[in-house]
């Protein structure tokens, strides 16, 4: 309770830190909210906008947060890598900023779940160990449900290990569909295979718990890769240099901006025809079986066994048949 206490009061700060130089309080509710996973200012309509569009996931600090995050520090601190210890001492830095990062957020399951795997890719790199992703998902699913059981019925818990594991599982299927000579058309498409994966597999489950489907989501998810960036990294260098005169009011004018200009990118987006599916009712035996036709098909993609194709049809008649029936 002290430790969160000390976190909910340092995140007060530094939203209190970004209404010094941002003037727009839509363009602060999301830098608070994706930023620092603050979400008590945020408006219906943003919310319905990203949650339109299919990327509601980038409100959600998260693996993606934390990625970009380790990213900056691998620079930041790649200098120590020259000196003999370096390496330990680096790794150790960047653990810790991570975990505190992890703490200002206010230690949510899916912030947990990135820090712990990057803590264990980080340990694993540093001391030149084999490193099974899979392994790695599991266990960081172990310690968290260690820590606190009825992670396992919070829907951020279940969405962010899905998609992590659509992206280790079922992204290389997806990659290999297509093959591209030129070097931007393979990168293009290996964000597009990133977003399919990760959309297949957490479906079902969105569908559930919001009966809803974006249907552009790869057009909108491809959109606000670069501004998500910019606004992270710029947002990072806010906080700490902020409080420099002239500075700060650059760094703040531009989170704005970047902020305000990927809303209005997905508000098209939002308002495209036919951009939303809605009013999706599943039951328990449908959500079932259609995680069954996503696991027994993409098996069959890799594998090629007949029973794979046969069950993927069989779960696909019994879906049908239900819906029909309903």
């Amino acid at each position: 309770k002290a430790v969160i206490a000390v976190s909910l009061r340092q995140r007060r700060q530094l939203i209190e830190k970004f209404r010094l130089n941002m003037h727009d309080p839509e363009a602060v509710a999301v830098a608070s909210t994706l930023i620092l996973g603050y979400k008590a200012d945020l408006s219906n309509d943003v919310l319905q906008a990203y949650s339109k569009t299919g990327t509601i996931h980038v409100l959600s600090v998260s693996g993606a947060h934390v990625a970009l995050l380790f990213i900056m520090l691998e620079f930041v601190f790649g200098f120590l890598n020259r000196f003999k210890y370096g390496r330990a001492v680096k790794a150790t830095l960047i653990i810790l900023i991570i975990w505190y990062y992890s703490m200002l957020t206010g230690f949510s399951p899916a912030v947990c779940r990135a820090a712990v795997m990057i803590s264990m890719v980080i340990i694993g790199k540093t001391y030149s160990r084999n490193i099974n992703t899979l392994n790695i998902l599991a266990v960081s699913a172990f310690f968290l449900l260690l820590y606190d059981p009825l992670f396992i019925v919070d829907v951020g818990f279940q969405l962010s290990y899905l998609a992590v594991f659509g992206l280790v599982v079922l992204q290389p299927i997806v990659y290999k569909w297509f093959d591209f000579s030129n070097t931007w058309g393979d990168k293009l498409w290996g964000l597009c295979s990133i977003s399919i994966a990760a959309q297949v597999i957490t479906f079902p489950l969105s569908a559930f718990y919001f009966h809803q489907f974006p249907v552009y989501f790869l057009v909108s998810n491809l959109f606000i890769v670069i501004p998500v960036a910019i606004i992270m990294y710029t947002g990072f260098a806010y906080m700490i240099l902020g409080a420099v005169p002239f500075l700060g009011g650059v760094l703040g004018f531009a989170l704005e901006k970047s902020i305000l200009i990927m809303d209005k990118g997905l508000a098209l987006i939002e308002h495209a025809p036919f951009a939303t599916v809605n009013r999706i009712w599943i039951t328990p035996l449908e959500y079932l079986a259609l995680y069954i036709i996503i696991v027994s098909l993409f098996y069959y993609l890799y594998d090629r066994k007949v029973w794979l194709l046969k069950l993927t049809l069989i779960s696909l008649l019994i879906l049908s048949v239900r819906r029909s029936l309903k």
